[in-house]
């Protein structure tokens, strides 16, 4: 309404993964982009502007005639070197911030230097972008880090890749040329438990890493071993034990209600992220996404046992939504998901308001600067606490 001639596109991991249902459900929606955007968007900009077809741009789903019509598959870009940087310019950067306890300073900005995850995790959207691993060059990388610096002003950076050290090697030499150039500024990253060494991450502090968010999403192996992460709890404790000891904070991702989830294994679960202890840990239900293994696994278990549970992220859209038309789920078997709430609640109460963990972060605290930044977190958990997420039964 406010820009009734502007040509609406989708795009991302839900656009991908059900290009057809995005179209059909937002009316409002001209083009639906399916995988990589950037060379589709600008063939796509480009025919709209009378320079190409629409039927030629690979890649894009659009409606002709009452019917949807989709184009061939666009290739993965495999140099990804040959991108330009972003035009951040573009964008009102004062308003991307970021906040405690995932951020230190702003302007912040992201960034990333790979893209692909060969592994398989059952819950991850990622794979409707395909797993073929592609990395740019260390001096293309390190070129956009004093960008970031020299041209937007940026204080702190945040690696996006969803594995930052797959290849370690390369991750060192990252490091090394952040050295090499004298630039000192933190950064954080996401990784695995298993592709992290002592000496890597004590490269990664000395370059500049202060925050690491690892994937643990349970304390039970078996739970681990259904949703096929592929790493072993002693991984997990070794990985968080280094960081610890080289000074880089950490984050621990973990989830409740994966099929088969019991009382029991939550519990085991919450403890076992206790005795873990990282700085800082994100707890949320399971989500069941399209296109991803663990909604086949779901789609199994729900013959014989339990229900799908409607889930709503802001969007009132997810309401109307059913079974056949793909839509986001939590999938409730053995306890209801008011519990599965409460429980999610109770781990992040019994995590942060335990007088050790409270003891030891006072400790940490060596200026004014950190005194707010450590107040303003434990506002922004107390929000997380209470701001739990609406829940509608199918």
């Amino acid at each position: 309404s406010i820009l009734p001639n502007a040509v609406i596109v989708a795009g991302g991991a839900h656009a991908s993964a059900l290009p057809e249902e995005t179209l059909k459900e937002i009316p409002e929606l001209d083009f639906a982009v399916k995988g990589e955007g950037e060379i589709t968007l600008l063939e796509l900009v480009r025919a709209l502007a009378g320079k190409g077809n629409i039927k030629d741009v690979a890649g894009i789903y659009y409606r002709e005639n009452g019917r949807i019509i989709s184009t061939p598959p666009r290739e993965l870009i495999r140099d990804l070197d040959s991108l330009p940087f972003p035009a951040r310019e573009k964008f009102p950067l004062d308003r991307y911030k970021t906040h405690p306890p995932y951020g230190l300073k702003n302007p912040y900005m992201h960034m990333i230097t790979s893209r692909g995850c060969p592994y398989g995790c059952a819950y991850c959207s990622k794979s409707v972008f395909g797993r073929m691993l592609r990395m740019r060059s260390v001096s293309r990388v390190v070129d956009e880090i004093e960008e970031l610096i020299k041209k937007y002003k940026v204080k702190e950076i945040k690696f996006y890749d969803d594995d930052f050290t797959l290849d370690m090697k390369r991750a060192e030499a990252i490091c090394d040329e952040i050295l090499k150039r004298k630039i000192t500024i933190p950064w954080s990253c996401t990784t695995r438990v298993d592709l992290v060494t002592e000496p890597l991450l004590k490269k990664m502090k000395l370059a500049g890493c202060w925050l690491i968010a690892y994937g643990v999403e349970s304390g039970c192996q078996d739970l681990i071993d259904l949703i096929g992460k592929n790493i072993k709890l002693e991984q997990v404790k070794k990985a968080f034990d280094w960081s610890r000891q080289t000074g880089i904070k950490t984050l621990a991702y973990f989830m409740v209600g994966l099929p088969g989830e019991t009382g029991q294994s939550i519990e085991k679960t919450i403890e076992f992220s206790k005795k873990l202890n990282p700085d800082f840990v994100n707890w949320s239900l399971t989500t069941i996404f399209p296109a991803t293994p663990l909604k086949e696994i779901v789609k199994e278990r729900v013959k014989t046992k339990g229900r799908i549970v409607h889930y709503s992220s802001n969007s009132k859209d997810m309401y109307r939504l059913n079974w056949d038309q793909e839509p986001l789920f939590i999938y409730e078997e053995n306890i209801p998901i008011p519990e599965l709430k409460k429980y999610v609640t109770r781990a992040y109460i019994e995590f942060y308001l335990r007088p050790k963990y409270i003891f030891s972060q006072l400790l940490k605290i060596r200026s004014a600067r950190e005194l707010i930044y450590y107040f303003k977190a434990f506002l922004n958990m107390l929000k997380t606490f209470y701001g739990a997420k609406q829940i509608k039964s199918g």
